[in-house]
């Protein structure tokens, strides 16, 4: 069974849109990714869910640095757009840009450690970055800073969550740190702004609203765990004096 195939039984299943059902599982799976656990809405998916990411596992590692999730979307949702001036490039044009993208970096800077690059101005489902990361992870750099941006909020997380499945996949050792932001923002009236950060190294960073109230959440609980350690010492110091007087 391929994705697409996974997505239309899912869909028929629970009675829903296929788009829906795979907005769903690409939207559960960034939660995840970004925080270990994901909205209670999409419980009723956790098998189906579960079967997706292990189809995308296999997909991914038998189609390294290949646009997967960009191609089975093409065939499950109607595409339009317009609206949003959005224009899906084809993969064979995204993976010659990409790679044209790499080319350029390693000759000009043959024996840098790191390297920044990316797609600001609109990364789709992430075909150019996927080709220019496969690339790159042949250099002899051993940083790789990714910079992805969007106006479409699931683009972003869907070319967020294959280059996440990539580094897994194809770089096992960790010999390369491949570090990834990503802003769902306007490249025209300037994105790169903290409101608009989907994805960071640093989670805290994150202003997307599920993880944003997950990391809320967390700091909560440990600030309310140090203040019952602190309580409870203040006790057993009272007590310890109560009895040695």
């Amino acid at each position: 069974m391929n994705i697409e195939k996974h997505v239309i039984e899912t869909s028929k299943k629970h009675k829903e849109k296929p788009e829906i059902i795979f907005q769903n599982f690409i939207e559960s799976i960034y939660q995840l990714n970004a925080t270990t656990t994901y909205n209670i809405k999409y419980k009723y998916l956790e098998a189906e869910q579960l079967e997706f990411r292990l189809l995308l596992l296999r997909a991914v590692r038998e189609n390294p640095f290949t646009d997967v999730l960009g191609e089975a979307m093409m065939n499950i949702i109607s595409f339009d757009k317009k609206s949003l001036g959005q224009c899906m490039s084809p993969s064979d044009i995204s993976n010659l840009m990409g790679r044209i993208q790499a080319e350029f970096h390693l000759r000009n800077n043959p024996n840098k450690q790191k390297i920044n690059f990316g797609d600001d101005t609109g990364c789709g489902t992430g075909g150019l970055v996927l080709s220019a990361l496969g690339r790159l992870m042949k250099s002899n750099a051993k940083t790789l800073n990714i910079f992805i941006n969007d106006i479409d909020a699931m683009m972003v997380k869907i070319a967020l969550i294959q280059l996440q499945y990539n580094d897994g996949i194809h770089n096992p050792d960790k010999a390369k740190e491949v570090n990834i932001i990503a802003y769902n923002g306007n490249a025209l009236t300037g994105y790169d702004k903290p409101e608009n950060l989907v994805f960071h190294p640093n989670p805290r960073l994150i202003r997307e609203p599920y993880v944003k109230g997950y990391y809320e959440h967390i700091d909560q609980l440990q600030r309310e765990d140090v203040f019952s350690t602190l309580l409870n010492r203040f006790k057993n110091t009272e007590q310890q004096t109560n009895k040695a007087a």
